[in-house]
């Protein structure tokens, strides 16, 4: 009897060989799960939502003006192809912020999917750094907002934040973001205007 593996309650010998044959079925099954499509996200129409993504190991993502409006460029197109409802956003250094309605259950996902893909391409083809590796940190955030009286802290808190990170002495006068256009200040056929400017 002793000449004979032991056996789980299965009755499976309990041998080196199946030991490393049920640690390579789990690599596997592991790897198979990594390989899966992500499941989108779920963001149910008519609710307001806060939007937000960084540049990987928070680099910069706008290095000078040129790439500001190179975003809003790419903003305008995905506003042209998913019509999307933006209520305020802003674009700081290093990352952005948007408040937005979804009108379906996809359309956020589909949208900010196309924004930060496109931009990412486009990015890497004006530095010549494809191949390089991520420009963002990885999948956008979402944030539901709950309430009006939440959406309003929200929307103060997207516009104001160039103003806490002392790059500008009001928050209107930040030009890459809703609060300056807000005041409908001049802007060219290519630039983006936000649904709270044009509703």
């Amino acid at each position: 009897a002793e000449n004979y593996p032991q056996r789980h309650a299965s009755g499976v010998p309990n041998t080196i060989g199946t030991q490393l044959i049920v640690l390579l079925y789990t690599v596997i099954l592991l790897c198979y799960a990594g390989a899966m499509p992500r499941r989108p996200r779920k963001c149910p129409a008519g609710m307001c939502f806060h939007v937000l993504n960084r540049a990987v190991a928070r680099l910069t993502l706008f290095e000078k003006p040129e790439d500001y409006e190179a975003f809003e460029r790419v903003l305008a197109e995905a506003v042209a192809r998913i019509p999307l409802p933006i209520f305020s956003y802003c674009l700081m250094p290093n990352h952005w912020h948007f408040v937005v309605r979804p009108k379906t259950d996809q359309q956020l996902s589909e949208f900010f999917r196309w924004l930060t893909h496109t931009h990412t391409m486009r990015w890497h083809a004006h530095y010549h750094t494809e191949g390089t590796g991520h420009l963002y940190q990885g999948r956008f955030k979402t944030f539901p907002v709950e309430s009006d009286n939440h959406l309003l802290a929200v929307l103060r808190y997207v516009e104001r934040n160039p103003l806490r990170a002392s790059l500008c002495e009001q928050a209107e006068d930040w030009k890459y973001g809703s609060a300056w256009r807000t005041l409908l200040r001049p802007t060219s056929s290519n630039q983006f205007q936000p649904a709270c400017c044009i509703a």
